[in-house]
């Protein structure tokens, strides 16, 4: 169907900028079409190594990894410029998550889910996270 990207994201507040991750979906023959963009950041700074460091407030995805027999996603993500963190989650609640909470309002399904949502509260997808320290293995 498409390319599944993770990417951050910039929010600024009154306490400085927050870095976020987000997730879309590419088209598959034209990844310069953005066929789906989650409205909401999938991964915030809530954790002590997210929140403190050489930058404080960031969740950056460096790499992930997937496995296509268990659906399991590995997210690996720099924390505050300072520590590396992991998190998990599965291919399919990801992308059903990201399709339901999309921005693009340019069709009857987005335009559906919009009101949905606005009907319901909507629970994020299922993604842990852990601090990786000097000497863990994954």
């Amino acid at each position: 169907e498409g390319w599944l990207l993770f990417y951050h994201g910039v929010s600024g507040t009154c306490n400085g900028y927050v870095y976020s991750i987000g997730g879309a979906i590419l088209d598959i023959d034209n990844p310069s079409i953005v066929k789906y963009r989650c409205e909401n950041f999938l991964l915030t700074p809530e954790e002590w190594y997210e929140e403190r460091g050489f930058v404080p407030n960031v969740c950056f995805p460096c790499a992930t990894i997937h496995d296509p027999e268990s659906g399991k996603i590995a997210i690996y993500y720099g924390c505050a410029d300072s520590y590396v963190g992991l998190a998990f989650t599965k291919f399919d609640e990801i992308v059903a998550y990201m399709k339901w909470l999309t921005i693009s309002k340019n069709t009857a399904w987005s335009q559906q889910a919009i009101q949905k949502k606005a009907e319901d509260r909507i629970e994020g997808p299922a993604m842990s996270g852990s601090f990786l320290s000097d000497g863990d293995s994954v």
